[in-house]
């Protein structure tokens, strides 16, 4: 957050590009010709976007649904256009999308004021935050609330309120000028203390203030809070996530402020290291939603049950809760439920079965004795997208698990069923087994997990074609079982994980079924499989007269620690596209009829596997890693490799070379080597190479210049690494990071242009970009002569022996990026100045740096034209800054724990006035601004 000013990058479209994104929204499915009259209203509505995609968007989400042209021409005509365009003049297209919003939307969009701007959120935490308000109408008792929020947020997001994000397609956002709307209509009802009003202690909280939000910080102490004292009327108190894990929060904030604000509707205190929650919540009894996840508490109050009209209560991921209080059956209004990751929790009180309005229920833990048994299910039939019953070794009567009925519970989407451990006796077998056949689901389950069953067999129930939208199944540590479950026969499964099953010895019939679906296909819809830990695993069978019809759309295909596997593959899998194999070292047959495969991931078993490769033409990526005995790639595998482009060798000790001299891919490969101590020789087309972790490599081979298509060069923890070939550089190398090399004393002499009579040697032909060295520790200088002028990124870490730098670094014409860290031994940069292209410079904890380079202040039109930002930290040794101004292009200039830096002049930032958005001194103890 920088300051005051916001900045926003507003793309403009041309009217032709506009009126598409208008029509995709606008029209969506129909087609324009169809509407003629209003296409010409639509193209006359475009015009007064301006050209910007958010108010074309919004406007087409708008009238998505409109199809009558007296409507339309509402919004053409609309007085809003005529009044002065703020941000750039889209607000008033987003004020008109806005003020056609259903009165319902309207509040829950400005509700939404809350958020700081690029808050990403989820779509199902906001619904509740909006139940919890009172913001979503039933019309009827029938109508399900979340259902109904979910329909707010998807027509929100319809007409471009919310967009997903970025980064995480699980959670959206609001853009910028989205959020000023909202804060513009909430005015101050919805209050959002950002970093500048969080710590103004001065300023209050409005009395109109009904809805506030901060962002946590470190430690917040009570003054920060002392304005929220006595505002009765405030209804939402949330503290918001921050990159932070924890933070700290004053405990009388807990035990006075919070129960004073008696008519909290919700209150979030979620990762703040709370250890006790004060009776005294108790009072809040108007409260709807209570989030304390990752919190440390171990309890919760009994108080807590007076909280009568309680939806939500949050306890995810509070790893030393170990109870809940009884009182929490008063809760009868509660909807949701969450104590996934709250792994100390070993019980729940039988109280939990009166809870019959649940909706979200994350754990069910079952108890022996009197405590909660499975039966309490029964009434929960709101029970809806996930839930996991764990401690079934608990269900001693059977009839109890009958009696859950799993099968009506028809809202469930993922099904996770748990045992804690395995029990010895015949009895406690055939119990499991009927504790599971009891537990039969609805068919309308998409996810079933089943962990540490004890049983010899799986019921019929499991693998059933019935189960038509199941897509994703796990078998875990079900230890016992000695043949796998019938599940070729499930028409839509995708993903399928197979783990821990170390009693079964055989994979064939019994795993595809006796008869065909789809077509006649086993697994048709299959598209990932993961075996893992299958200890006892020796045959897989294909069982098909046709092996076309077994995995038919398999894409990924795993089999890890699987000793004892020794029959080859299925012998046809025509989609697969990447193959993992670790630790199967019987693993005896070469790999075929692989036609799509490309990616190959191989680890730990015979390398004969590798002794042919005519069906993998396809392959462009191959992992191989700790293969025993493998001293090169054979010939018959490589020479079908034609279209490979990446090669990974891990940790493969007595690997001398890779393949024979004349085998060439007929595209630059990138290879990366890795703790493989004994290769002596590389491949000449490769693109990218990376070697580390070789510890008894001591030099580079001569011929390196060779290397005709190597761009990108990596040497990382190669102890014995002392220098570079003495003569020659790759042609076209672009990239060479070194580090972690601590035997290296010089850098490649053939990148550096010569000096003669002070001009530079036209004749090197270096084309390197980016240099970056880090913890070089015998480097104490660099070769004679000037970088290359083709660099853009220089970085020097942690080379703490390094005393100079190049002398010429002016000539560097291409230089953007020049970073200095932890080199101690340094005094001085280059006194011929730093390049006029230079953007960024960054030096910190050069603890003998007695000066900066006259370069980085303003004197004239060649010095420091272009810098933007400028860090310099932990310097103790400087005393001052160079004579000058800072550049009139400076933007970020942040200068820490330089304690002896004497004094900074107010002339030198006269030409940043209209530059400067950040600006950090911190901990300089002598500096004074004059």
């Amino acid at each position: 957050m920088g300051g005051d000013k916001n900045f926003y990058e507003l793309k403009h479209l041309s009217d032709n590009d506009c009126w598409e994104l208008f029509k995709k929204h606008a029209f969506e499915n129909r087609n324009t010709n169809e509407h003629p009259d209003l296409a010409l209203i639509g193209r006359e509505i475009v015009k007064k976007c301006g050209g910007l995609p958010l108010a074309a968007k919004a406007l087409g989400g708008l009238l998505r649904h409109e199809h009558r042209e007296d409507k339309w021409n509402i919004i053409l005509a609309s007085k809003i256009w005529n009044l002065p365009g703020d941000k750039c003049g889209i607000l008033p297209a987003l004020r008109l999308s806005y003020n056609h919003l259903p009165s319902h939307l309207k509040r829950c969009f400005a509700y939404c004021a809350l958020f700081p701007q690029d808050y990403e959120f989820k779509k199902e935490e906001l619904i509740l935050l909006w139940m919890a308000e009172g913001l979503i109408q039933q019309s009827n008792e029938d109508e399900k609330m979340e259902d109904l929020g979910d329909d707010y947020f998807c027509e929100l997001l319809s007409r471009s309120f919310f967009q997903s994000s970025n980064s995480n397609k699980s959670r959206f956002v609001m853009h910028d000028l989205i959020n000023d709307l909202a804060k513009s209509i909430a005015g101050d009802t919805c209050l959002h203390l950002d970093d500048g009003l969080w710590n103004d202690l001065q300023r209050s909280v409005p009395e109109s203030t009904r809805h506030s939000s901060f962002i946590r910080h470190d430690y917040d102490i009570f003054k920060k809070f002392e304005r929220f004292d006595k505002k009765e009327c405030l209804h939402t108190f949330i503290a918001l996530p921050i990159d932070e894990p924890h933070s700290f929060i004053s405990n009388k904030v807990l035990e006075e402020l919070i129960p004073r604000l008696g008519h909290l509707r919700v209150l979030s205190l979620a990762h703040y290291m709370i250890s006790e929650i004060p009776d005294s919540f108790g009072k809040l009894k108007h409260l709807r939603y209570l989030d304390l996840s990752y919190t440390s508490i171990k309890w919760l109050p009994d108080s807590i049950g007076n909280l009568f009209y309680l939806q939500t209560l949050k306890l995810s991921c509070c790893e030393e809760l170990i109870r809940l209080p009884i009182s929490i059956g008063n809760l009868i209004n509660l909807r949701h439920l969450d104590v996934a990751g709250a792994i100390r929790l070993q019980e729940m009180p039988v109280q939990i079965g009166k809870l019959k309005d649940l909706r979200i229920l994350s754990n069910f833990i079952v108890d022996k004795n009197n405590g909660l048994t499975i039966k309490e299910l029964t009434g929960m039939s709101h029970l809806r997208r996930q839930l996991c019953i764990s401690k079934l070794e608990n269900v001693v009567n059977i009839q109890d698990a009958r009696d859950a009925d799993l099968k009506l519970k028809r809202n469930l989407e993922s099904l996770i069923m748990q045992w804690s451990s395995e029990l010895d006796g015949s009895g406690n077998e055939r119990n499991q087994m009927d504790v599971l056949d009891s537990l039969q689901p609805c068919l309308n389950l998409n996810k079933l997990c089943i962990q540490l069953y004890g049983g010899p067999e799986f019921p019929r129930w499991i693998g059933d074609a019935l189960f038509s939208k199941m897509v994703d199944l796990s078998l875990i540590d079900c230890r016992k079982c000695t043949s796998l479950p019938c599940l070729g026969q499930l028409p839509s499964l995708k993903q399928l994980r197979i783990q821990g099953m170390v009693g079964v010895k055989k994979v064939g019939a019994e795993f595809y079924g006796e008869t065909r679906v789809s077509a006649g296909k086993f697994f048709p819809s299959l598209e990932s499989l993961h075996f893992n830990s299958m200890s006892e695993w020796e045959h897989w069978e294909d069982w098909s007269s046709s092996t076309e019809s077994l995995f038919p759309c398999l894409h990924e295909l795993t089999i890890e620690d699987c000793p004892k596997l020794i029959m080859k593959l299925p012998t046809y899998l025509p989609s697969l596209t990447e193959l993992s194999v670790h630790f199967c070292p019987k693993l005896e047959s070469p790999l075929s009829r692989l036609p799509l495969l490309k990616e190959l991931h191989v680890g730990e078993f015979n390398e004969a596997v590798l002794s042919s490769g005519n069906d993998l033409t396809s392959l462009t990526k191959l992992t191989i890693s700790r293969i025993s005995g493998l001293i090169k790639l054979h010939e018959g595998f490589m020479q079908f490799l034609q279209g490979l482009r990446v090669l990974e060798v891990w940790e493969c000790e007595e690997l001398e070379y890779l393949w024979e001299d004349g085998f060439g891919s007929e595209n630059s490969l990138s290879l990366e080597i890795r703790d493989c101590d004994q290769l002596v020789s590389l491949g000449c087309n490769l693109q990218s190479l990376a070697i580390s972790g070789c510890a008894k490599l001591e030099r580079l081979p001569n011929g390196w210049q060779s290397l005709t298509c190597l761009e990108e060069l990596t040497i990382r923890d190669c102890p014995k690494l002392a220098s570079f070939p003495d003569v020659g550089f790759p042609p076209k190398l672009r990239s060479l990071t070194v580090g972690n090399c601590k035997g290296i004393k010089s850098l490649p002499d053939g990148m550096m242009l010569k000096m003669r009579n002070d001009t530079t040697d036209s004749n090197n032909s270096c084309v390197l970009e980016s240099l970056e060295i880090e913890q070089c520790p015998s480097l104490i200088c660099f070769p004679k002569g000037q970088l290359p002028t083709t660099l853009k990124s220089l970085r020097i870490l942690a080379c703490e022996n390094l005393k100079s730098l190049p002398e010429e670094m002016m000539g560097m014409c291409a230089l953007e990026d020049f970073l200095i860290v932890r080199c101690h031994s340094l005094i001085g940069l280059p006194k011929g100045g730093l390049p006029a292209t230079l953007k960024r410079l960054t030096i910190s904890d050069c603890r003998r740096l007695e000066s900066l380079p006259e370069g980085i202040m303003h004197h004239h039109s060649t010095n420091a034209a272009a810098l933007k930002e400028l860090e310099i930290s932990v310097c103790p040794s400087l005393t001052s800054f160079p004579r000058g101004k800072f550049p009139s292009t400076l933007e970020r200039l942040h200068i820490e724990n330089c304690e002896h830096l004497e004094s900074i002049s107010e002339e030198m930032f006269h030409s940043t006035n209209n530059s400067l958005q950040f600006l950090t001194l911190r901990r300089i103890l002598f500096v004074k601004v004059v």
